[in-house]
Order: structure tokens, then C-alpha cells, then sequence
């Protein structure tokens, strides 16, 4: 089953005209960094090795860590959150709406203050 996030459960949670949460959808309660854009993810460098596997299950490659960041925190301004609409929808459906609404998303990376 597919984790759904309710954006009218973010809205209740608003402080300031800004609302955190995780990846799961649940409310975080941390500073929101100065000068992000309306839509950011707060973002964490890869540590885990990363692997290319064929359909035998050999190690083909590796992955190189480099341009790849997990996501810790995603952060959305009432703007954008009043966009969305009052309704439930999957992690990756916000994402993709978000862009759809002709914002951007900025990345900052977890050691932001």
C-alpha cells in the first residue's frame, strides 16, 4: 500500500507560513532555513554502497555517490500548500505537482541552519 500524504494535515501544522515534514508525510518540528525557495528538500549526502546488479543478482558496477542525496525533510511554504489543494496523494504525486505548479525545487543540504 501506498504511503499518502494529506496536505490538509500539513496545513494544520503551518508555523510562520511554513511547513516541514519527512518523506512519510509526518510533521517535523525544526528551523526553517533562511532565504529557501517555496518548495525545498532538505537533503543528506549517501553514505550507503550502491550497486549495479544484473538479473542474476551479479555486482555489475558501482554507483558513484557524488550527485546522489537522500531526502531528510521537504519544506513547503502556505503558497505552495494552498495550491495543492485540500487532498491526499502519494510523495511522489506532490513532487511532480509541485513542479506542475511552475515551482522549482530547491535542495539544502541538511547542514543548513
Amino acid at each position: 500500500m501506498q504511503l499518502m500524504i494529506s496536505t490538509a494535515r500539513l496545513a494544520e501544522r503551518l508555523t510562520d507560513g511554513w511547513v516541514a515534514f519527512d518523506k512519510h508525510g509526518q510533521p517535523l518540528d525544526r528551523p526553517i532555513p533562511s532565504g529557501i525557495g517555496l518548495a525545498t528538500m532538505v537533503v543528506a549526502p549517501v553514505t550507503d554502497a550502491l550497486k549495479h546488479v544484473d538479473p542474476e543478482g551479479v555486482i555489475t558496477a558501482s554507483i558513484d555517490r557524488d550527485e546522489i542525496w537522500a531526502v531528510e525533510a521537504i519544506i513547503l511554504n502556505v503558497v505552495v500548500l494552498d495550491q495543492l489543494g485540500d487532498r491526499e496523494m502519494s510523495i511522489e504525486h506532490l513532487l511532480d505537482q509541485v513542479y506542475l505548479l511552475g515551482h522549482r525545487w530547491d535542495v539544502s543540504p541538511i547542514s543548513s541552519p
